[in-house]
């Protein structure tokens, strides 16, 4: 496991070393993925690279306003509210002290209000961060556990994890609708004496299936590996790995905030819900735990 290596730095640099990888990969993918279509409906070579190279072009422009846009889009899909000071005071000086320690700005404070014991990082740099936590955490955790969560996301955001799945999570989206576009517009542009168009069209199913997948799964070895490594974090900025145990065994079976999209729980301090119904996205808490007390 990440925090078994020789240092948190050690194993920082090599996660991120991973990370970037995958996310090199998915606008390789992204490309290639519209090159097979622009192949497809154009029959040439030049008119597919000119297709492509403007599709990119407009991912792109897509990319800066979804990143401008991106506290917003990502407050209002958790249902959460911004808070201050005079409202959470402990809450608000755990988070101040927390980022004065972490060197960074402090990040913006919201809350869900819920039942479910959660929190989570956003944001796409360490300077226009936000942590965001449930109510119920704040409610049912002692000041030490709390910290000790809080400490996790700002983890998350000190290393750069948020930034990575923002990109991830808008790859995904695109290739998703991109896939889906591409799949029913061939299916009606194929017509039945087209002898090319059959093996052509199963090429593009395939690159849209395969384009897809491979940005599912990018996006969830990127959340899924960093959690220890936020865990471990937490422990560097509190010196209190017993807090951080603590919180995970308090947390353990009461994480469930309802009607959480797919692409919240990815960034959640625990998620119990499969991806898809087939991936785990986050490392058990058990895991977690048994990582920490070898920490």
């Amino acid at each position: 496991m990440a925090i078994e290596t020789v240092g948190v730095q050690t194993s920082l640099w090599n996660n991120n070393f991973k990370s970037i990888f995958l996310l090199i990969l998915l606008p390789a993918v992204l490309g290639g993925l519209i090159w097979t279509i622009m192949i497809y409906l154009t029959d040439n070579f030049d008119d597919a690279m000119a297709g492509t190279l403007i599709g990119l072009l407009l991912v792109g422009v897509w990319f800066l306003i979804a990143f401008a846009f991106q506290e917003k889009l990502t407050m209002t899909m958790a249902h959460a509210h911004e808070i201050n000071r005079k409202a959470y005071p402990e809450l608000y000086n755990l988070v101040e002290n927390l980022s004065i320690t972490a060197g960074i700005k402090m990040p913006k404070l919201y809350m869900i209000d819920s039942d479910a014991l959660n929190a989570f990082a956003s944001g796409i740099s360490v300077n226009n961060a936000v942590i965001c936590v449930t109510s119920g955490l704040v409610q049912r955790l002692d000041k030490n556990e709390l910290e000790a969560v809080l400490a996790h996301e700002m983890s998350h955001i000190t290393h750069r994890d948020m930034r990575l799945l923002t990109i991830a999570t808008l790859f995904v989206g695109i290739i998703a609708i991109i896939s889906q576009i591409a799949l029913r517009s061939l299916l009606f542009r194929r017509s039945s004496n087209d002898k090319k168009g059959i093996p052509l069209l199963i090429i593009v199913f395939m690159a849209s299936i395969l384009g897809y997948f491979i940005a599912i799964l990018s996006k969830f070895a990127i959340s899924r590996k960093r959690e220890f490594m936020a865990d471990a974090g937490s422990v560097v900025l509190t010196k209190d790995k017993d807090a951080m145990i603590a919180a995970l065994k308090k947390v353990s079976g009461k994480s469930e905030v309802a009607d959480a999209p797919s692409d919240l729980r990815f960034m959640l301090f625990d998620n119990t819900e499969s991806y898809l119904g087939l991936f785990d996205t986050h490392p058990s808490i058990e895991k977690r735990i048994k990582a920490l007390e070898k920490y």
